[in-house]
């Protein structure tokens, strides 16, 4: 069994949430035999831990804020939604799979065709596409973008200075200075006026290599 400190009810995969004395505690659903140590449920309890450990670093950043929204009018809160649609994207040490990872979702349309088109020093030139009745309504969406590094998956950065909206299709980035490894950027779209956002797409490089 596990615990988690924020208040949260139901099932959420193969994992079910329920309360005990104000505390929510968190395990296995039911399987056709009940070892609860079995390999299997100590596999995902394992999991459990580590997409945990994961949403406790989005406390530091706005993206805990555009998980809240996320779940606005849903049955559940913004850890409930995050778990829902991350958990199997951990493993039992780490995230298993980034390019699965999803850091932002919400009702706008997302991003498509999301690619690196050019690299300069520290600069990063990312382009995307939209459709033309995307960009009639959503033209003015501003861009986000989050970056994890290889050596701190469990620290995501809000990259501040990003000016660019969807209808731009092209932005250039600074990522900082001594990256090294795998580079992970999570891109979404922000509507200012209604406080919505726009599930995030993906895009990695190896910073030591060719593109």
């Amino acid at each position: 069994m596990a615990k988690a400190d924020t208040m949260i009810r139901g099932r959420v995969g193969n994992m079910i949430f329920y309360e005990v004395n104000g505390e929510t505690r968190v395990r296995a659903a039911p399987m056709e035999y009940r070892d609860a140590n079995s390999t299997e449920q100590q596999m995902v309890r394992r999991r459990l831990v580590v997409a945990v450990r994961f949403y406790q670093s989005l406390k530091e950043t706005r993206l805990r804020a555009v998980w809240q929204v996320a779940a606005r009018g849903k049955a559940s809160n913004g850890y409930t939604c995050f778990l829902r649609e991350n958990i199997h994207v951990f493993n039992e040490r780490t995230i298993g799979d980034p390019s699965r990872l999803k850091l932002a979702e919400g009702c706008l349309p997302g991003m498509c065709n999301l690619r690196v088109a050019g690299r300069t020093g520290n600069r990063v030139t990312l382009v995307w596409e939209n459709s033309l009745s995307v960009l009639a309504a959503h033209a003015e969406n501003r861009l986000r973008v989050i970056l994890l590094t290889e050596r701190r998956m469990y620290s995501p950065v809000w990259l501040e200075g990003v000016e660019a909206s969807r209808g731009d299709g092209k932005v250039e980035i600074v990522l900082g200075e001594n990256l090294q490894g795998m580079i992970h950027l999570y891109c979404f779209f922000e509507d200012g006026r209604n406080g919505v956002f726009s599930p995030s797409a993906y895009v990695g490089f190896d910073w030591g290599g060719g593109l």
